[in-house]
């Protein structure tokens, strides 16, 4: 099992390509924002002209001076079909503001307590300059978190598992001895 850090996800992903490599921008936590503010000053329209289909858009275009209006299209040859979002009522509508993106967590992502305890008991097979990482992270007893049938206990046994590693280092092992001996 390969653990890489972030650093080592970033330099992989800088250095896989040699001509035109890709710009790698480092997210914070500042940068995720919720939109539950938002939210509550707009209307999630579903039609405009014909009913809107999020599945097949290929492109959405926002434009900074049509604040409640949405350009989107199926293909690049089509004109844009317009989606007004602005919220209809009596008075005036409320202003969308910069402030209304809130910070998502602005002191991390809890997890739930149980996946954190599953990595915290797989600590000492992950190496040292990745662990910070590991260490670091928070758990919360009230997240509910059951992903492909992660039911809180571990789905295999450490013994099974060191003995896989020990069966495999061996063959590995057996390997390099079979390959390096000289013939004659």
């Amino acid at each position: 099992m390969v653990y890489l850090t972030t650093d080592d996800h970033i330099s992989i992903t800088k250095n896989c390509k040699k001509s035109n490599p890709l710009k790698i921008v480092r997210m914070t936590s500042d940068k995720f924002l919720g939109t539950e503010t938002l939210e509550t000053k707009i209307t999630n329209r579903k039609l405009c002209e014909k009913k809107v289909n999020w599945l097949t858009t290929k492109e959405i275009l926002l434009k900074k001076e049509d604040t409640y209006l949405i350009y989107m299209r199926k293909d690049f040859e089509e004109d844009y079909q317009i989606l007004n979002i602005k919220k209809t009522c009596k008075t005036t509508p409320p202003k969308i503001k910069e402030t209304d993106l809130t910070p998502l967590w602005p002191n991390g992502k809890e997890i739930a307590e149980v996946k954190l305890n599953d990595i915290k008991s797989t600590l000492e097979f992950i190496p040292m300059d990745a662990r910070p990482f590991y260490t670091n992270l928070k758990g919360n007893r009230n997240i509910e978190d059951d992903v492909d049938g992660f039911s809180g206990t571990p789905d295999f046994h450490l013994n099974y598992y060191l003995a896989f590693v020990l069966e495999f280092f061996l063959c590995e092992l057996f390997l390099f001895k079979l390959l390096s001996v000289k013939t004659y």
